[in-house]
């Protein structure tokens, strides 16, 4: 957080003008605060302090809302490219499971991965675990499970996605490394993990297409024996600074 407050007043260049603006309010309140009305300069440099840091918080949060709106949202075409760290939901199904797909496609680059479970899809998870943990020779993949209690509280995911991105300074990742998969759990937990997702433009999205994409350039969502299942990234875009 202090990071991020401090790249934010870097940003709009207010530090030169705020020194001096303290500097000057500070010698006109001496010179007539303390002239006139006895007010000790001690006291006066603690109400100027309380001012000027209201001025920078005032700044900071001007300039972070205008940063957190979304300009647009697209799907891009092409392959996604294989991450190191994969947040995706892990649904009760066990043939066909949408996480299945996900971590597949990452496996050449992933090293950490993230499955939000349920009660009913525990068993599910600890098979992922089994099989993909030495799918790679001589590499290893970090599976964590984020357990879900509510699946239908769009809050609960919203939160344990985010501890996850403010966590990957310990596992030695940025949010860029990362992709997140809210494809295969209920709606309330796609929904979580988009809002979460979608707090930072470093932060990347996908979700797994299922279809036969020969007819149309959307397909035509033939979900049969023969339909191909891959990644589609979610672009969305910011503002330009």
């Amino acid at each position: 957080m202090k990071n991020k407050t401090w790249t934010s007043i870097r940003d709009f260049s207010a530090l030169p003008i705020i020194i001096l603006l303290y500097d000057l309010l500070k010698d006109v309140c001496k010179r007539y605060m303390y002239d006139y009305w006895g007010i000790s300069a001690k006291l006066i440099g603690i109400i100027l302090l309380i001012i000027i840091t209201g001025f920078i918080g005032f700044l900071v949060l001007r300039k972070t809302r205008e940063k957190a709106r979304i300009k647009s949202i697209q799907q891009e075409e092409g392959q996604v490219k294989p991450h190191k760290g994969l947040i995706a939901i892990v649904s009760p199904v066990k043939e066909h499971n949408v996480a299945e797909v996900a971590i597949k496609h990452h496996l050449d680059e992933l090293e950490h991965c993230w499955l939000l479970v349920t009660k009913d899809s525990d068993d599910v998870y600890q098979g992922f675990v089994e099989r993909f943990t030495k799918y790679r020779k001589g590499e290893i993949i970090t599976f964590e499970k984020v357990l879900i209690n509510n699946p239908d509280d769009p809050g609960e995911v919203f939160d344990k996605v985010e501890a996850i991105y403010n966590g990957l300074k310990t596992k030695d990742l940025r949010e860029r490394d990362v992709i997140a998969d809210y494809t295969g759990g209920k709606k309330s937990q796609s929904a979580g993990m988009v809002l979460a997702a979608a707090r930072s433009p470093e932060r990347q999205l996908e979700y797994i297409w299922s279809g036969d994409r020969s007819k149309d350039k959307y397909g035509s969502f033939d979900r049969g024996k023969e339909a191909e299942s891959f990644p589609i990234l979610v672009s969305i875009n910011w503002p330009e600074s």
